[in-house]
């Protein structure tokens, strides 16, 4: 998950590091416990997903503070 997290720069960044997720959330099978990890990571990942949308919405509009003038 560390490296996963460090790898968001490349192009494959984000495709490695859900796979990381599915591969957590497989583990549920074996130890109930990680249903309360595998909903936060959900959740964090949504998150993140839902802010990056944003962020490139308003990028493309021209509307964040860096590309005022």
């Amino acid at each position: 998950m560390i490296v996963g997290s460090g790898l968001q720069r490349r192009p494959w960044g984000l495709a490695y590091a859900l796979v990381l997720q599915l591969g957590v959330f497989a583990c549920i099978a074996f130890v109930p416990a990680m249903w309360i990890i595998g909903i936060i990571f959900v959740m964090v990942w949504g998150g993140l997903l839902l802010l990056r949308r944003d962020v490139a919405r308003k990028m493309a509009r021209g509307e964040l503070p860096s590309q005022r003038q």
